[in-house]
């Protein structure tokens, strides 16, 4: 497959990233105990290692981008202590985030320490979702499975899955589960049903279980049903009722077409990829306010990236060719490189979930378009690894 990109625009992102990894690299501060790296204040909240705020984060860029981490920056990360009383379980703020990270970065033991403290958390099931729920932590269980095929890990997914059929919620859109917290009823990837149903249908994969699978579908039904119709293709709010409909990966459009394109890998029902296609549609921005992964626009490049890779069509490749020089003007020089700013472009931050790991990873995977890190943590979608490769001409006049 033979797509065609500027030469000058990829010139001009190789630089990028070469300037965002010299950035991290500059600012990590091992002598601080509370955050090794410029964060979201939220790093202050939760706690320093997480996937989304921490440590784990940056240092997962920096593994991608071929840079051997410090001997201080590694001296910390083996240094911090982890416990259930200070640690959430789940995958985007906890334990089990925090030992898929530790396990790309080849961090082994340190690693199976955090998932295997996950296992005996209090918290555990104390709700789904992906980010912080039992959807998550599934997903880092079956993760490890894949890795170390130790059945505990499989036994604990297969765990997690028959807790979320147990206590789902069905009514005549589908499954839905209890909100985490709040009166609002969450939709979306990262808290509501669509993401819950990805894991599920893992997990269904995994063991051949078909009642995960029949709940995977009903789960994706419960968000599809929520959609709105616009303009161009269909929009969801945060949460049932909203008024204001996003296009972005954590909550709204993005994430829900993007489990929309892994039950069509996983399970070959069209279906999914044409209402994946749709709702492309409707998420072909190039501006928004944030740039970030979560919330902003890197989140709907790497969907469109997904779509790239799912359908090989030139279109969604120049889209994500589109948002990333849009990215570039969110760049802020300093001396040590380039930065990016938080969610609230208020102050800077190396995190993932709105920062310099987040947008980086992505300008990185349009450069070679491999399986998305905070998706395909295990290896059961395959059109996600597939062949598609990226050539870069000059600009055609």
């Amino acid at each position: 497959m033979r797509i065609v990109i500027p030469s000058e625009l990829e010139e001009e992102v190789r630089q990028t990233l070469g300037g965002m990894a010299d950035y991290v690299e500059a600012t990590a501060t091992p002598e601080r105990t509370d955050r090794l790296w410029p964060a979201c204040f939220e790093v202050f909240g939760t706690n320093p290692m997480s996937l989304a705020h921490g440590a784990v984060g940056p240092a997962l860029f920096l593994h991608r981008m071929g840079r051997g981490l410090t001997a201080s920056t590694i001296d910390w990360i083996e240094r911090q202590p982890l416990s259930t009383a200070a640690y959430a379980p789940g995958y985007w703020i906890g334990l089990a985030g925090i030992g898929y990270g530790l396990s790309e970065l080849g961090m082994t033991t340190k690693a199976e320490e955090a998932i295997s403290l996950s296992y005996s958390s209090p918290l555990r099931r104390s709700e789904a979702s992906m980010f912080h729920g039992e959807a998550g932590w599934g997903m880092s269980s079956l993760h490890f499975f894949e890795k170390t095929q130790r059945q505990e890990y499989l036994d604990g997914a297969v765990g997690a899955a028959q807790w979320l059929v147990d206590t789902a919620i069905r009514d005549e859109r589908g499954l839905t589960w209890a909100a985490g917290s709040g009166e609002e009823s969450p939709l979306g990837f990262a808290f509501g049903a669509s993401g819950v149903g990805l894991f599920l249908m893992l997990a269904g994969r995994a063991v051949g279980e078909d009642r995960f699978i029949e709940s995977a579908m009903e789960a994706f039904e419960f968000d599809f049903a929520h959609r709105q119709d616009g303009p161009h293709g269909w929009t969801w709010p945060a949460y049932i009722g909203g008024e204001t409909v996003l296009p972005y990966w954590g909550s709204g459009a993005a994430g829900i077409g993007g489990v929309a394109l892994r039950m069509f890998a996983g399970l070959g029902d069209r279906r999914y990829l044409e209402i994946a296609e749709t709702i492309a549609e409707a998420t072909a921005l190039i501006w928004t306010i944030q740039p970030g992964l979560v919330s902003g626009l890197t989140g709907i490049g790497e969907y469109m990236l997904d779509c790239f890779i799912a359908t090989g069509k030139e279109e969604y490749l120049e889209r994500c060719a589109n948002i990333a020089r849009t990215l570039l003007l969110y760049r802020i020089p300093r001396p040590e490189g380039f930065a990016y700013p938080d969610r609230w472009l208020a102050r800077i931050s190396n995190d993932v979930v709105a920062g310099a790991a987040g947008v980086g990873l992505f300008l990185r995977r349009i450069r070679q378009p491999t399986a998305n890190p905070f998706i395909d943590l295990v290896g059961t979608v395959e059109m996600l690894s597939s062949s598609a490769t990226v050539t870069f001409t000059a600009q055609r006049q």
